[in-house]
């Protein structure tokens, strides 16, 4: 079988909706429209242009827009996948899509999402402990980080300041800053009634925290040692 490469560009365009999804529709056929975050509708427009040489039908749902939201061009580079290769390729890209957007849902049910505050709230004296913190949770192997202090003694703010300084790295590549979530002890066992099912939702929180490689921060970390299931323990 040749390995030979078939490639072709096409322009196609992107509607941002007031959900945070968007719509991307090629400009020659826009019947054909993929929904959801960036990456997934990139990823299944791709897919679904590079099975147009077996006159495949897309694999994904297909949405119109039903309302107006602001538009742009962007262009999309795809393969056709005239190869076993090529074909194994575009569904593992959206595979990988789908296991982030799963993840995100995820964790937005089991806790906040975290935006670093602008500007950070001061950590004076604590440039060790904000070095140290940048050092383990920004080694190659993932930790768990404890941080042990009194009540109000900053350790919030130290969290906030590393989440600050994190977020302004490049957004690409193994520096690039990572998502990160707030939950407790009771929201990740909120609701949750029968034998291991608040085990299993502890087990997907965790799971999609490693698939993003996000972090996850309990702030009161003493709560899951309590003494009575409904107060976390």
């Amino acid at each position: 079988m040749s390995d030979a490469r078939l490639t072709f560009a096409t322009l196609a365009v992107r509607r941002e909706l007031p959900s945070d999804h968007c719509e991307l529709a090629p400009v020659a056929a826009p019947q054909l429209a993929a929904y959801g975050s960036e990456g997934q509708t990139t990823a299944e427009l791709q897919l679904a242009l590079a099975e147009l040489a077996d006159e495949a039908r897309p694999t994904t749902v297909a949405r119109f827009l039903l309302s107006y939201a602001p538009a742009a061009l962007q262009t999309i580079t795809v393969e056709l996948a005239t190869t076993p290769l090529a074909q194994a390729t575009g569904r593992k890209t959206l595979a990988g899509a789908e296991r982030a957007r799963l993840a995100y849902a995820t964790l937005d049910a089991a806790g906040r999402r975290v935006a670093p505050p602008d500007p950070p709230p001061p950590v004076v004296g604590r440039d060790a402990l904000l070095a140290e913190l940048h050092r383990v949770l920004g080694a190659p192997v993932r930790r768990s980080v404890v941080l042990v202090g009194d009540e109000a003694a900053g350790k919030s703010a130290l969290v906030a300041a590393w989440a600050a300084a994190q977020s302004g790295r490049g957004a690409s590549g193994p520096a690039g800053p990572r998502p990160m979530w707030a939950t407790s002890a009771a929201e990740l066992i909120a609701g949750a009634s029968g034998l291991g099912e608040w085990q299993d939702r502890v087990a997907k929180t965790m799971a999609a925290a490693e698939t993003l490689d996000a972090v996850l921060y309990l702030d009161d970390f003493g709560a899951l040692f309590a003494d009575k299931p409904e107060e976390g323990g």
